[in-house]
């Protein structure tokens, strides 16, 4: 269903929104979950998600034995993926 916003929680997502783009940088945890139906196979990983001047990086770690790892990084002209 859709619902309609209210003018006060227009005024605090811009004022949430002013705050970020003054900041010098934004760290998130970040949770992510892959599903292969085809292999019924799910795996799940755990990182960091930096954001600052319209580039952002993404480090992942997968939450079982291998722990493996992954970056993405994106400067706004070429995106690198290390895995």
């Amino acid at each position: 269903s859709i619902s309609l916003v209210k003018p006060e929680q227009i005024i605090l997502l811009k004022d949430i929104d002013r705050k970020y783009q003054k900041s010098k940088s934004v760290v998130m945890s970040v949770e992510k979950t892959d599903k292969i139906s085809a292999l019924d196979q799910t795996r799940e990983f755990t990182g960091d998600l930096t954001l600052s001047h319209g580039k952002f990086r993404l480090e992942l770690e997968s939450k079982d034995a291998n722990k493996d790892k992954s970056v993405i990084v994106a400067d706004g002209k070429t995106l690198w993926l290390v895995t």
